[in-house]
């Protein structure tokens, strides 16, 4: 994907005075020995299928093409481990991926509507891969928290091992598919409605392809696309909270006495419009005499003027929402945030949801 997406980047966003080719070079996939849970069937997992796995992911060459090459990777680095990949992964790039992928054969559809990818095997707490894992009792508490926005969603996990390596799940009325066959497990993250990855290029891989839902732990390693949501841990290693991408116009501010209200109708936003008049008499009823009305609009203004959403001193500062209704959510701290989002024409906003 990456070797698509580096040709394309180059050729229609630098504008290098070369052309370049992508030259798709087959799978050839090592043995590997089974893995540290010992049920690896090393035909499931894909080895010895090189052939047959060329043909399921159905990427190719640009054109026949018989010269040299001039460069000549496994992956391309520079975007494996962009800040952000959505420079390189473009809506043209994906498109032409998706393209290749769905022009060969493939299993049938995800039948859940949530696919939990868990890496295990080479992954685990003591294995060179540590850094990766993401503890049983870490999905449990996000599963507890996706439950509460999709409360009769269907949920099925997909791992390797046994449904006695997943005790703490025993309660949550899940699915397994443990050491499924590759095609399988892969075309079902890529078909779900949402998808959870692992901090795996697998299940990465998948999200690239997927037309649903992203959820994704926060990494050192693959960075997200911008509009995944990342789910949000505290510094005891609990799911406290989901930073989930927003369209802004699905946000209600929730002003004081709760009343509740679309952005546009806000006094803010009117404000901001350059009606000052039911800002200045909201803050008089409810702001005064520890503030300034007038002050308060100064300084509101002031904020807009120079605010960048998560940069610099604001970095941390997330706008917190609930869920409202169906579709629909409601502020808990960042009216002002949203409306100035709102105001300099932002469709999707990176929100705390709690």
């Amino acid at each position: 994907m990456s070797g698509i997406a580096w040709c394309v980047y180059n050729n229609s966003v630098l504008h290098t005075k070369r052309h370049y080719v992508y030259i798709h070079t087959p799978l050839c996939l090592e043995d590997i020995p089974l893995n540290k849970a010992g049920s690896q069937d090393k035909l499931a997992y894909g080895i010895g299928r090189d052939n047959e796995l060329n043909d399921f992911i159905g990427v190719k060459s640009d054109e026949d093409y018989t010269g040299p090459t001039d460069k000549s990777h496994p992956y391309i680095k520079e975007i494996h481990w962009a800040k952000d990949p959505s420079i390189y992964y473009t809506t043209q790039v994906l498109d032409k991926i998706k393209k290749m992928y769905y022009s060969t054969e493939k299993p049938v559809p995800c039948k859940y509507d949530i696919a939990i990818h868990i890496r295990r095997g080479d992954v685990g707490e003591d294995t060179r891969w540590k850094g990766r894992y993401v503890s049983n009792h870490m999905y449990v508490d996000f599963i507890n928290l996706l439950r509460k926005e999709h409360p009769n969603y269907s949920i099925c996990i997909y791992s390797e091992g046994n449904v006695d390596d997943f005790k703490e799940f025993k309660n949550l009325n899940v699915h397994f598919a443990l050491n499924d066959d590759i095609k399988t497990t892969f075309h079902g993250l890529v078909t779900a409605k949402i998808l959870v990855t692992a901090i795996s290029s697998f299940s990465y891989a998948a999200a690239l392809l997927s037309e649903g839902d992203i959820y994704t732990w926060p990494s050192t390693y693959e960075k997200p696309m911008p509009h995944w949501n990342i789910i949000n841990i505290n510094e005891d290693n609990k799911c406290v909270s989901i930073f989930k991408n927003i369209n802004i116009d699905d946000i209600l501010l929730k002003l004081k006495k709760g009343e509740i209200c679309e952005i546009e109708n806000s006094p803010h936003f009117k404000a901001l419009n350059g009606d000052d008049t039911e800002y200045l008499n909201y803050t008089e009823k409810y702001f005064t005499p520890k503030y300034v009305p007038k002050e308060l609009l100064m300084d509101f203004k002031e904020l807009a003027n120079d605010f960048e959403y998560l940069k610099e001193d604001y970095k941390h500062n997330f706008i917190t929402i609930i869920k409202h209704e169906p579709g629909r959510y409601r502020t808990v701290d960042g009216d002002h945030r949203l409306t100035i989002m709102k105001h300099r024409g932002h469709e999707n906003v990176l929100c705390e949801m709690i």
